[in-house]
């Protein structure tokens, strides 16, 4: 009952939400975007949200910029609008960790492009308390499953995060990077030198996190860093 109450409570800010969460375990499962009631050959999204969700897939690349002068390069497959932020919304708070599974495509749609030597899937982690109040890390599903549709490697331990950070949504762009300066750090040992490290991610908005999990790879001597995401808002 303990876990049934979490799952009720967690992340309600209004009696609308609470409504949807008791229909949802009362009644026929809902698209996750619109929720209309999903068909016996439907998971998670009604087949115009997947149609439309598919329609706007591409091969998009943002840079960040790190320290010294170096950048790094981001790629993502979706434009961060309304219907992607319902979906990773909720995988990550609303106790949907099988979205991953329809997410994931997305991201081994773009490494299927890219020409890369013994790359190896990083995902960029939560905090030890972040990932037992949550129960899991929505990036290492990602990863994992990337991983099962393209046959990288996924290494979730070379990076770890060292704070518990809060979370870096409703901060600006100034306080993000405050927020995870110095979050993240990568084993000096972790065998990637001379790999391609595919940081995985669900989505880049300012680039604070990511940029700060790249600069921590680079210093423990990985090969080069590339950021992948489902979406950027950026």
């Amino acid at each position: 009952m303990a876990g049934f109450s979490r799952r009720l409570t967690f992340g309600l800010s209004s009696v609308g939400e609470f409504q949807k969460v008791i229909f949802r375990l009362f009644a026929p499962p809902l698209c996750t975007v619109c929720d209309v009631v999903l068909a016996s050959n439907e998971a998670w999204l009604c087949r115009r949200c997947q149609t439309d969700l598919a329609a706007g897939a591409g091969h998009r690349e943002r840079r960040l910029d790190l320290y010294g002068g170096k950048s790094i390069s981001v790629r993502y497959s979706l434009a961060y609008g309304p219907a992607v932020a319902r979906v990773v919304g909720d995988m990550k708070y609303s106790d949907r960790p099988g979205l991953s599974a329809l997410l994931a495509p997305f991201l081994a749609f773009l490494l299927a492009s890219m020409r890369l030597m013994d790359p190896v899937l990083v995902p960029v982690p939560l905090h030890a308390a972040k990932k037992r109040e949550r129960g899991y890390n929505q990036s290492e599903l990602l990863s994992d499953e990337v991983s099962r549709l393209t046959g990288i490697e996924t290494d979730s331990s070379v990076l770890k995060r060292m704070r518990n950070t809060r979370s870096q949504a409703g901060l600006d762009a100034d306080r993000r990077l405050v927020n995870v300066k110095g979050a993240f750090r990568a084993a000096p040992f972790g065998g990637l030198a001379g790999r391609h490290v595919i940081l995985i991610d669900d989505v880049v908005t300012t680039g604070a996190t990511m940029r700060e999990c790249a600069c921590a790879l680079s210093d423990s001597g990985a090969g080069e860093v590339i950021g992948c995401a489902v979406a950027s808002s950026g």
